[in-house]
């Protein structure tokens, strides 16, 4: 299995279990289209997307030692947690059109993406520091 499916496989069981509890407890306020929960997956592309920026592919974490796969998979994991609350915006605001709606998930998805991007900029950036130490090898 790939890394990038396996990723989205392990994004897809936290955020199926962290956004049910965020749906149940909002789905009262408003009803959500079927095309909304696409915007669930903007933090895990941002995850993505900054494994290749700063590692050049996914699949680099797994040539290295387990303690950077385990690194990996904690950035999906919390990737997730916080993908649960995209559509939180779209119960307290009401939004009556599908232009509204986009709208509404975009931003949403968007600003919690770069808000979890700047918290783990900081992770990432530190590779250049931490290969410099060499983390010992098992």
């Amino acid at each position: 299995m790939g890394a990038i499916l396996q990723s989205l496989l392990i994004y897809t069981c936290v955020i199926a279990v962290f956004a049910s509890m965020v749906h149940s407890k909002g789905r009262h306020l408003t009803r959500l289209a079927p095309f909304e929960f696409i915007f669930l997956f903007m933090p895990w592309l941002t995850v993505v997307l900054m494994a290749f920026i700063f590692f050049g592919s996914v699949e680099a974490f797994y040539q290295r030692s387990p303690i950077w796969i385990f690194f990996w998979l904690l950035q999906v994991i919390g990737a997730g947690m916080v993908g649960s609350f995209v559509l939180m915006p779209r119960y307290f605001v009401k939004a009556d059109t599908i232009g509204a709606k986009i709208l509404v998930n975009l931003i949403a998805g968007f600003s919690l993406s770069v808000i979890f991007a700047f918290t783990r900029l900081v992770l990432f950036a530190l590779h250049g520091e931490v290969s410099s130490y060499d983390w010992p090898e098992e």
